[in-house]
């Protein structure tokens, strides 16, 4: 619930900083995750009571505990949208989530490890004390080794991030070069030097790492290499996000699509649905109107994104 709450507030706090209308449009659907648009489909928010799950897994079990923190989001969301008719109109139209296409998580655990590499399972369980690793278990691998993982083309072959997910730890310990093998170097990540605890008691941090440069385009699965350099890493993933991320609420209308692109250049990409509605730069200002036929091509911004309804 506190997870929902903050996309919707990030968005909307935004807008009122002087971003385009595609933000307040963006906090509605964010907010649909209270009112059926989550892997359970069904509303986690009782609109009678004020009563909000605590959350939903990715296989669809509803947490139905309610305690007082996931009680409050829910409520500080709900008073983002009574002040804001037009946000909540958005948001209390949306009766599921049909599909979406976002992070793909590849196992360093599952990948080919080089001589050296070892998979360590922490007696204490998956729970670093700020997150928990992929798979219960991370990569050691050691100054000079190497990590390899398939990624596999996105449907529109536009390619798209790969981001390496470090189990950085406190003190200094080197970088890890990434690439593509036989083709670009994607850039390169730190494995350590996160510094002193913040907020929470332990050491280090399990935080996403964007690369420099993007997954080449094409139809053809590609193999990207790290490499250890000046210290040992403990590689947990490799979050891969399409160039366009989609996602597709059902509504008591019709379906509202978002395309998010990331990509340094417009593109073209498959309408997953009828509609029409608008393409925004990057903060939230209109580009342009669209009205598309499922299945036929719709323009997304640089960086930007396009929403129909």
């Amino acid at each position: 619930a506190y997870g929902a709450h903050g996309r919707v507030a990030a968005a909307l706090a935004a807008a009122d900083a002087g971003g385009g209308a595609g933000l307040r449009v963006l906090g509605g659907l964010a907010a649909g995750w209270f009112f059926g648009a989550n892997t359970a489909g069904v509303p986690v928010y009782d609109p009678a009571t004020g009563v909000t799950a605590d959350g939903v897994e990715t296989d669809g079990r509803v947490n139905r505990n309610s305690g007082a923190e996931s009680t409050i989001h829910g409520l500080l969301t709900m008073l983002l949208l009574d002040a804001r008719p037009d946000v909540a109109a958005v948001a209390r139209g949306i009766t599921g989530l049909a599909a979406f296409d976002g992070l793909r998580v590849l196992d360093a655990e599952g990948g080919r490890l080089g001589p050296g590499c070892t998979v360590v399972r922490p007696a204490e369980g998956a729970w670093t004390g700020e997150g928990n690793l992929v798979g219960g278990g991370y990569v050691a691998v050691p100054d000079g080794g190497w990590v390899e993982l398939e990624v596999p083309a996105t449907p529109d072959g536009l390619g798209g991030w790969a981001l390496p997910l470090v189990w950085r730890t406190a003190e200094p310990s080197g970088e890890a070069d990434w690439e593509v093998v036989g083709g670009a170097r994607l850039g390169r990540t730190q494995n350590g030097g996160t510094g002193a605890p913040g907020l929470t008691e332990v050491p280090g941090s399990l935080v996403p790492q964007l690369l420099d440069h993007p997954l080449p385009d094409g139809a053809a699965t590609v193999t990207v290499r790290c490499t250890a350099r000046g210290g040992p890493l403990r590689l947990d993933a490799l979050l891969v996000r399409p160039a366009v991320a989609t996602a597709r609420w059902t509504t008591t209308g019709d379906d509202a699509v978002l395309y998010a692109g990331s990509t340094a250049r417009a593109v073209r990409v498959p309408a997953l649905a009828a509609g029409r509605g608008a393409a925004y730069r990057s903060d939230g200002v209109p580009d342009r109107t669209v009205r598309v036929a499922a299945g036929a091509p719709v323009d997304v911004p640089a960086g930007g994104v396009t929403i129909t309804r």
